[in-house]
């Protein structure tokens, strides 16, 4: 069995998820934290962390891309001209 973590927003976005999830996962741990700077006379939804064990993938939380991996296309002209210029010197000197 896999184990993820996945984080909500609040704790009626994890209700929901736990309600669509259904008997596909077994919970390990749950931690619930409050928003930082909140006023405890005025209810705030708290943030949910939960760790958990499933067999099925569709349950696997989505992975989120680095800002690098979603601009390194923009880098690989940079590396191919660097390396082309290197080559080009290369040729040049022998």
């Amino acid at each position: 069995m896999a184990t993820y973590t996945q984080r909500f927003e609040s704790e009626d976005d994890y209700e929901a998820w736990l309600a669509s999830a259904g008997h596909r996962i077994n919970v390990v741990t749950i931690q619930a934290s409050e928003v930082k700077g909140s006023n405890r006379s005025v209810y705030t939804p708290r943030r949910v962390q939960v760790r958990y064990t499933t067999n099925d993938s569709s349950l696997a939380p989505r992975r989120a891309h680095t800002p690098l991996a979603q601009q390194s296309w923009k880098l690989a002209p940079v590396f191919t001209l660097g390396a082309l210029l290197a080559l080009l010197a290369a040729y040049a000197v022998s």
